[in-house]
Formats: C-alpha cells, structure tokens, sequence
C-alpha cells in the first residue's frame, strides 16, 4: 500500500502484524513443527496475491483496519488517523490505491 521508503502508511503496515503479535516466520517454521507432530507430509506454501485498487476491494479494507489499529495505539492522535482515513479514500479515489496480499 505504501507508495514509497518514506510513505507515512509504511508505518502503519509495519505496525499491523506487530500490534496482533503475529508471528512473521510462522510459516517458515510451520512443515518442521507438523512433521515433528507426526504428520507425514507437508506440502510447499502457494502464495496467491491479490491487488486491491478500490474502496470496494478486500485490501482497501485491510488498509482501514490497519489504519484503525494504528489509530486506537495511542502512537498518533485522533485528528492525524482520520487525516490517514482521508488519504486513504483520496488514494482510492484517484485510482492510486493498491495493496498487494
């Protein structure tokens, strides 16, 4: 979603995986941990990206909840997450929204 190194929404999307306590290697980890637990076959991770480009698609609403986590942190003020909201449906507007999943 981010548009460059220095976009402000790369922070947001750095701080949406960290703010759920996600795991960023769980899938790395995962066929040695199953095979351990006795499953006998693990099959390669198939990744299937998705580009959303509108307000109506799946991304776009990623990127609001992530700007509304980011928000509820207590990092930025209300006024700078709606400020966010706004660029994000100015983005979307315009047609320069896109998140790859």
């Amino acid at each position: 979603m981010a548009s460059g190194q220095f976009d402000l929404f790369q922070v947001v999307l750095d701080h949406f995986p960290q703010a759920w306590g996600a795991d960023n290697y769980l899938m790395r980890n995962l066929p040695p941990a199953l095979l351990q637990a006795g499953f006998t076959r693990t099959d390669p991770l198939h990744l299937h990206t998705v580009v959303g480009t509108d307000q109506r698609s799946y991304g776009f609403k990623v990127g609001m909840r992530a700007v509304e986590i980011y928000g509820n942190s207590g990092i930025v003020s209300p006024a700078l997450t709606q400020a966010l909201r706004d660029e994000l449906n100015l983005r979307a507007d315009k047609g320069t929204f896109h998140i790859v999943l």
